[in-house]
């Protein structure tokens, strides 16, 4: 939807059915104020941060942070405070030297990453704003609804930068940071020194700042369920959509469910789509020197796409003009590149074929090798096998002659032995009678002659 710059929004009662394009509008100019009271905070620390002169205060003392850096934050930034015109942004008294350190990283980060903490802030704007809607879109002060979005985003950029302070640990900061720092940061001090921010108006009820962002009731648009806690007030400030961040299971547990009341939401999640550029071009045309940089961008890139046309009809009519050559050439190319292609095929095919003859040589040596050692190897056990066979041949006719001796050895021995037991016999039976006798009657019988 085409958001309408120059267009003054209406003042409306909380009952009026708000346009889409006016609420679109009112989130431009609240994404507005919100960067530009954010980086002009940044801004002013890193002025101070680089040692240079800030307004005096009404006694004439020229405060400026010399060597002391970041350390002195907190000091500066109180001596200084009535000292600021002309609407310079500032934060208040902050109270230790850990805070001032952290302010330090995220002064030089910012500084150092412009663009990304821009885009941070614009998506978290855009972001806030949708999640509360039903508040934002009717908020109105004495100097109208854009008075009113300024003074919101004065105390909303002081919420998120307290947060920051008090609660990063690191400079690894992402949207989700800022947008926590709208719920859990701290509003502006009044005279008091009590912490309510700004004043705005919802019809004919005022508001405060500090009121709007802490006592606000929850709603799930996914199940249509409405939340609250003991500090809320819904009948007054009503509910919000939740954050990304937001978990409904915490929600849950932590707070109380009530009964759901009509909330008359306009805007859907697809309508902040590429919201982003715009509110971004928006805020660029804003500032003198970031609009002047953005037109000489701008004109740049008309100029490059202005150049890539005309090179692209230049290249179109050559191509025209030149189609029969142009397809000569070609047709040319295409041929010496089939010769190109069959030359590499055939130096490959070459290349392989003398790689295996190379490899056959190589195995036929290796076969020819090998026989050569199984041959030696072969006659050299032959000729320990014909040696071995000659000397088993010996030792076995060693063993017979040794075998011969030794038969003729044991015949004897045996004969003399048998003889010397018949002898043995004879004188035994011719000492005895009766014996004697028996044997010859044996031997009669058998015809032995004895």
């Amino acid at each position: 939807m085409e958001i309408k710059e120059d267009e003054e929004l209406e003042e409306v009662s909380p009952t009026t059915r708000i346009s889409k394009e006016l609420i679109l509008k009112r989130m431009q100019d609240f994404s507005y104020y919100l960067t530009r009271y954010i980086e002009g905070d940044f801004n002013f620390f890193m002025a101070l941060l680089d040692d240079s002169k800030v307004p005096e205060k009404p006694n004439g003392l020229v405060v400026s942070l010399g060597s002391a850096a970041a350390t002195t934050i907190p000091l500066v930034g109180k001596a200084v405070g009535s000292g600021l015109q002309k609407g310079v942004p500032w934060l208040h008294k902050i109270s230790d030297r850990k805070d001032s350190k952290r302010l330090a990283d995220l002064v030089y980060f910012q500084n150092n990453n412009k663009e990304q903490v821009r885009k941070m802030i614009i998506e978290a704007a855009i972001e806030t704003f949708f999640c509360f809607e039903y508040q934002f879109r009717n908020l109105t002060s004495k100097g109208g609804p854009r008075r009113a979005m300024q003074k919101l985003a004065k105390d909303t950029a002081h919420r998120i930068l307290t947060y920051l302070i008090k609660n990063k640990q690191d400079t690894n900061i992402t949207k989700d940071d800022f947008s926590k720092g709208v719920i859990n940061g701290t509003s502006l001090l009044n005279k008091c020194k009590i912490d309510d921010g700004k004043t705005v108006r919802y019809g004919t009820t005022e508001w405060k700042t500090l009121h709007l962002y802490t006592k606000v009731g929850l709603f799930v648009e996914e199940s249509n369920e409405f939340f609250k806690n003991r500090r809320c007030d819904c009948k007054t400030y009503g509910y919000r959509r939740l954050f990304p961040w937001e978990k409904v299971e915490e929600v849950r547990k932590k707070r109380v469910k009530v009964e759901p009341v009509e909330l008359n939401l306009i805007l859907k999640k697809e309508d902040l789509e590429g919201l982003f550029q715009k509110f971004r071009d928006y805020i660029i045309k804003q500032n003198v020197d970031e609009k002047a940089e953005f037109d000489r961008n701008k004109n740049n890139e008309e100029a490059m796409n202005d150049r890539q046309i005309k090179h692209d009809e230049a290249l179109r009519v050559f191509l025209e003009t030149n189609s029969d050559v142009i397809r000569e050439i070609a047709r040319c190319y295409q041929q010496n590149e089939c010769l190109r292609l069959q030359q590499d095929d055939m130096a490959l095919i070459m290349k392989q074929q003398m790689e295996l003859e190379d490899q056959r040589h190589q195995n036929v040596d290796q076969k020819l090798t090998d026989i050569h050692c199984d041959v030696r190897e072969t006659k050299e056990k032959q000729t320990q096998i014909e040696k071995n066979t000659e000397e088993i041949l010996e030792a076995v006719q060693v063993t017979k002659n040794e075998g011969n001796s030794e038969s003729e050895h044991i015949k004897e021995g045996v004969t003399q032995a048998v003889d010397q037991l018949y002898m043995g016999f004879v004188n035994t039976v011719h000492s005895n009678p009766g014996l004697k006798k028996l044997v010859l009657g044996l031997g009669n019988t058998f015809n032995v002659k004895l």
